[in-house]
C-alpha cells in the first residue's frame, strides 16, 4: 500500500522538482499551488492579525481549533527552503495539528530569500515570539515553537539565540523534517537521490546561496545541525526515510540526546518530505499529524499532574 502511495505521490510531486532555470517567482506560483487549502475547517476559526516589525506590517495566520486542550500554544514556522511557501501552503497540515492537539497555531508570513536573505527570516520569527510573549497572548513557558523543512531549522536556530540571549525558552519544539545542515555536505544524503521524490540536492544547494552566503553556511543559526543543543527544551523530530535530509535528522536527533535533551524521534518508513501535508496521497499524513498531536497534548497533561 505504502508503495503505490509513494508512485502516486511521486508523479504529482514532479512538478516540485525544480530545474536551476525556473525563476523564483514560478517556483513559489507551482509550489502555492500544490500546498495550498483555501478552505477552512468547519471546527476551526479562522483570523489574522499584523504586528509591528522590522518587517514594518507581518502578518500572523491563528486557527483556534474549536475544542482548545490545555494553555499551550503553537507558532508555526512554514516550510518552502527559505524562498517559498506561506500561512496559506501551511494551512491544511497546521489545521490538522490544531484539531489534534487542541492548540491555537499561529503561522508567521516571514521575509523569504532571495529578496530578504539570512537574518530576515530569523527576524520575523523572533518578533512573533516576542509578540506572544509580550502581549499576554501566551505565557512564555507554553508556547510550543514547530516548523516543517526550513522552518523546522529556523524553529531550531530561534531556541540557540534565545538561550544566546539568555531569554525565556519555549515549552517545547515540534520538527517535521527540518533542513538542518544548508552546506549539503552529507555523503550519506547522495543515497537517497533516487528516494526522495521532493528535493534534489543541487536544488537545495543553490537555494542555500540563496538563503545566505558560503562562508556562513556552519554558523548553528544558519545549520543547525552544528548547534550545541545543551539547555535546549524536549522536541519532537518527525521524519520520512526516504528524504535526502534523513542522515541529518539521525545527526540532530543523536546529538540532541547526548547533550541531555529529551527527544522522541518519530520516524515512517517509506515516507517523503512533507508528507504530513498530503493526505490526498497518503492515508500516513493523517497518523503522523495525530501522534504529532498527541505528543503537543502530552505536554499539558504533564503540567496537570
Amino acid at each position: 500500500m505504502i508503495e503505490q502511495e509513494f508512485k502516486k505521490a511521486r508523479a504529482a510531486m514532479k512538478k516540485l522538482r525544480f530545474g536551476p532555470k525556473v525563476p523564483v517567482a514560478k517556483q513559489r506560483e507551482i509550489y502555492e499551488d500544490f500546498f495550498a487549502v483555501p478552505r477552512i475547517s468547519c471546527n476551526i476559526d479562522f483570523s489574522r492579525e499584523v504586528i509591528p516589525s522590522d518587517n514594518k506590517n507581518l502578518s500572523i495566520d491563528v486557527l483556534k481549533p474549536e475544542f482548545l486542550f490545555g494553555a499551550v500554544s503553537v507558532l508555526y514556522i512554514h516550510d518552502g527552503a527559505f524562498t517559498m511557501g506561506s500561512p496559506l501552503g501551511a494551512r491544511n497540515l497546521c489545521c490538522s495539528l490544531a484539531n489534534e492537539s487542541g492548540a491555537t497555531i499561529y503561522i508567521p508570513e516571514y521575509r523569504l530569500a532571495p529578496e530578504h536573505p539570512f537574518p530576515s527570516a530569523m527576524e520575523d520569527i523572533y518578533n512573533t515570539y516576542q509578540y506572544l510573549y509580550r502581549l499576554n497572548k501566551t505565557r512564555v513557558s507554553n508556547i510550543v515553537i514547530a516548523g516543517s523543512g526550513s522552518g523546522g531549522a529556523l524553529a531550531l536556530s530561534l531556541t540557540g539565540k534565545l538561550r544566546e540571549m539568555k531569554l525565556p525558552l519555549p515549552k517545547a519544539l515540534v520538527l517535521f523534517s527540518p533542513w538542518g545542515d544548508i552546506t549539503c555536505s552529507s555523503p550519506e544524503a547522495k543515497n537517497y537521490r533516487k528516494e526522495d521524490p521532493f528535493y534534489n540536492l543541487e536544488y537545495v544547494a543553490n537555494n542555500a546561496h540563496l538563503y545566505t552566503y558560503k562562508s556562513n553556511f556552519e554558523n548553528p543559526l544558519v545549520s543547525p545541525v552544528f548547534q550545541d543543543f545543551s539547555g535546549f527544551p524536549p522536541f519532537f523530530l518527525q521524519c520520512g526515510t526516504r528524504e535526502i535530509f534523513f542522515p541529518d535528522f539521525l545527526k540532530i536527533y543523536r546529538k540532541a540526546e547526548e547533550a541531555g535533551v529529551k527527544v522522541v524521534f518519530d520516524k515512517w518508513e517509506g515516507m517523503w518530505h512533507l508528507f504530513q501535508s498530503m493526505d490526498e496521497y497518503t492515508s500516513q499524513a493523517r497518523l503522523a499529524v495525530i501522534r504529532a498531536g498527541e505528543w503537543i497534548k502530552s505536554l499539558s497533561k504533564s503540567e496537570d499532574q
